[in-house]
Protein backbone atom coordinates (compact mmCIF):
# COMPACT_ATOMS: atom_id res chain seq x y z
CA UNK A 1 0.00 0.00 0.00
CA UNK A 2 0.98 3.61 -0.42
CA UNK A 3 2.79 5.15 2.53
CA UNK A 4 0.41 8.13 2.50
CA UNK A 5 -2.62 5.84 2.67
CA UNK A 6 -1.01 3.90 5.52
CA UNK A 7 -0.37 7.13 7.43
CA UNK A 8 -3.95 8.29 6.97
CA UNK A 9 -5.28 4.92 8.11
CA UNK A 10 -3.06 5.12 11.21
CA UNK A 11 -4.46 8.58 12.01
CA UNK A 12 -8.05 7.38 11.63
CA UNK A 13 -7.25 4.34 13.77
CA UNK A 14 -5.90 6.56 16.54
CA UNK A 15 -8.95 8.83 16.33
CA UNK A 16 -11.31 5.84 16.45
CA UNK A 17 -9.54 4.37 19.48
CA UNK A 18 -9.60 7.76 21.23
CA UNK A 19 -13.33 8.24 20.62
CA UNK A 20 -14.05 4.65 21.65
CA UNK A 21 -12.18 5.10 24.94
CA UNK A 22 -14.00 8.39 25.57
CA UNK A 23 -17.40 6.75 25.01
CA UNK A 24 -16.57 3.77 27.22
CA UNK A 25 -15.25 5.87 30.10
CA UNK A 26 -18.15 8.33 29.79
CA UNK A 27 -20.74 5.54 29.84
CA UNK A 28 -19.03 3.92 32.83
CA UNK A 29 -18.85 7.20 34.76
CA UNK A 30 -22.52 7.99 34.03
CA UNK A 31 -23.63 4.42 34.69
CA UNK A 32 -24.61 5.27 38.27
CA UNK A 33 -26.55 8.42 37.42
CA UNK A 34 -30.15 8.38 36.24
CA UNK A 35 -29.30 10.50 33.20
CA UNK A 36 -29.79 8.63 29.92
CA UNK A 37 -28.65 9.74 26.48
CA UNK A 38 -30.02 8.35 23.22
CA UNK A 39 -27.72 6.03 21.31
CA UNK A 40 -25.34 7.75 18.93
CA UNK A 41 -25.11 10.99 20.91
CA UNK A 42 -21.54 11.83 21.85
CA UNK A 43 -20.96 14.52 24.47
CA UNK A 44 -17.56 16.07 24.98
Amino acid sequence: MNSVVTGVLKIFENIFVFIFVQIVTDSLSHNESSRQLPDGVVTF
